[in-house]
C-alpha cells in the first residue's frame, strides 16, 4: 500500500511533463507544431480534395530535421499540374497543406528535394483549369554546408519570408514581405 502512495505522484509528474511542448527559442521543432486547425470540409478544386486545409497564421519552418515523409504523395496532382516541367531537377514531391487565400484559385504548399542536400517548400497558386499561376519559395534548407535557411510566416494579408545566412562570423537575416493578389500572383512589397 505504501508503494502505491509513492507511485501515484511520480506517475502524475511523468504524464504532466510529457505534455510540455518541445520548442527551442520560439522556433517550432516540427512542422505539425506550426500548423493551425484543419478544415476537413474542403469545397475547392476537386484535384486537391485529399490535402488538408490549414488556417492562418501559419509558420513554415520545414527543414531536413523536421520534414516528415508522411506528407501526401499525390502523383496525380503533380502530373496534372506538370510540376516536373515547372520545378526542373526536383524530386520526391509532397503535398503538405492548402491555404484559404481565395475562392478564385487554389493555394497549395508542396515540399520537394533537389538532390540529396536541398529541401524546398513552395507555395503554388493554381487556377481552376489546373494551370500553375505563380510560385513562391517559403522555406528552404540545405545540408551540404548548413549555411542557408528560409522560414516564413503566412497570413491572409501578407507573407513574410526570412532568409538566414550563416556563412559569416555573424548570422545575417534578410526579410521580405509579399502580398498575394486577387489574380493569384505574388508581389514583393518594398519597404
Amino acid at each position: 500500500m505504501k508503494i502505491l502512495f509513492l507511485a501515484i505522484p511520480f506517475a502524475l509528474l511523468y504524464s504532466c511533463n510529457r505534455n510540455i511542448e518541445n520548442k527551442q527559442d520560439g522556433i517550432p521543432q516540427t512542422l505539425s507544431d506550426t500548423l493551425q486547425t484543419t478544415d476537413t470540409a474542403f469545397t475547392g478544386n476537386i484535384l486537391f480534395k485529399d490535402i488538408p486545409v490549414k488556417q492562418f497564421p501559419v509558420i513554415d519552418s520545414t527543414n531536413f530535421d523536421n520534414f516528415s515523409n508522411s506528407s501526401k504523395i499525390v502523383s496525380d496532382v503533380f502530373e496534372k499540374l506538370n510540376m516536373q516541367q515547372t520545378f526542373k531537377e526536383a524530386e520526391n514531391f509532397r503535398a503538405n497543406y492548402l491555404l484559404p487565400f481565395s475562392d478564385k484559385f487554389t493555394s497549395v504548399v508542396i515540399t520537394y528535394k533537389k538532390g540529396e542536400f536541398e529541401l524546398f517548400t513552395t507555395l503554388v497558386t493554381v487556377n481552376n483549369d489546373n494551370k500553375i499561376i505563380d510560385t513562391l519559395t517559403i522555406a528552404y534548407d540545405e545540408i551540404a554546408e548548413s549555411s542557408f535557411r528560409t522560414t516564413s510566416t503566412l497570413n491572409k494579408s501578407n507573407i513574410i519570408i526570412d532568409d538566414w545566412n550563416y556563412m559569416g562570423e555573424e548570422t545575417v537575416k534578410e526579410s521580405k514581405k509579399y502580398i498575394l493578389g486577387s489574380d493569384g500572383k505574388f508581389k514583393e512589397v518594398k519597404k
